[in-house]
């Protein structure tokens, strides 16, 4: 009888320890993601931190222009219930967010909001020759307002003739745009 008593005392100690230990861990697992809102969806970042969130959006696109002194360095949108994150390079102002999250119909979604990271805008060293460097044309990509038309678009550094580290001023962005029709 003994040591069915201390077989059964065991059990619950380890039992109890278990509980202990699973409770004490369940506690500390969230279910949802640190960006989840009051209705447990993920979102993007709120204002605070180097990020700017506008909400309430509608439409296919976005257009947000950074503050005085600020580049946007990084965005976050969130269309239907996927939220997208993508860096801006170089930081920019103003950036336009084109929404790329499709339904199963294959339409784009509309964008609910968005959250911009900030950066302070660069201070260009003088430079006493400068020459342009360019990393080629991007792969064109369809334009989700008007799927008749795609674009790429292409970013130009001004860099020191001696140090292409050095940045001398702002780059020159050049967009392309052709008619879909006409390539294929």
């Amino acid at each position: 009888m003994q040591s069915k008593l201390r077989i059964f005392a065991s059990f619950l100690l380890v039992f109890s320890l278990s509980l202990g230990i699973f409770l004490s861990l369940s506690s500390k697992v969230s279910a949802t993601s640190p960006n989840a809102g009051d209705n447990g969806q993920d979102t993007c970042p709120e204002t605070g931190g180097g990020w700017v969130k506008m909400d309430h959006l509608s439409g296919t696109t976005y257009d947000y222009t950074a503050p005085a002194g600020k580049l946007v360095a990084e965005v976050c949108y969130k269309a239907s219930t996927q939220v997208i994150y993508y860096d801006v390079i170089p930081p920019m102002s103003p950036v336009t967010v084109i929404s790329t999250v499709k339904n199963q119909n294959n339409k784009v979604q509309d964008i609910s909001h968005a959250s911009f990271r900030l950066v302070d805008v660069p201070q260009y060293e003088e430079c006493s020759s400068t020459i342009r460097v360019s990393r080629g044309w991007t792969e064109w990509k369809i334009n989700p307002e008007d799927e008749s038309q795609e674009f790429s678009k292409m970013i130009t550094y001004i860099v020191d003739s001696k140090d292409n580290q050095k940045q001398c001023a702002d780059p020159v962005i050049q967009i392309e745009t052709r008619d879909r029709a006409l390539c294929e």
